[in-house]
């Protein structure tokens, strides 16, 4: 799944930037842009980043990557993305911590890496 993601991100990036792509930035007779031309470029722009899927934000697909400030959608970065090893890695770190806090040996929750790999999958989702 870890994958997935940069071959979704990939292709997303392509098809906004064909889409961009495809605008014209009209110019009058003297070959000027006039303020007309600009609002209707920005809102091709702003159409075309609707269109794209966005699960998080059904019917606005990445046009918030368009707004001032932070905000989910330029907070995600290609390093976000879960794997196999870190669910482990942290699965053992949580259950050292409890074991030392208890006591007593608390077993990780996540042991096998086919689970740790369904673990991984189900947060690349939610991200």
């Amino acid at each position: 799944m870890a994958d997935a993601c940069y071959t979704a991100r990939a292709t997303t990036k392509q098809q906004v930037l064909e889409g961009i792509e495809k605008l014209t930035l009209l110019k009058n007779k003297n070959g000027q842009y006039t303020h007309d031309a600009i609002l209707l470029f920005q809102k091709g722009i702003t159409n075309v980043l609707t269109s794209q899927y966005n699960p998080s934000d059904p019917g606005n697909g990445m046009k918030k990557l368009l707004d001032d400030g932070t905000n989910l959608l330029t907070r995600v970065k290609a390093t976000d993305a879960v794997t196999a090893g870190a669910v482990l890695q942290a699965s053992k770190d949580k259950a050292a911590t409890q074991s030392t806090i208890l006591g007593s040996t608390v077993t990780p929750v996540f042991t096998k890496r086919t689970e740790a790999q369904e673990e991984a999958d189900r947060l690349n989702v939610i991200n």
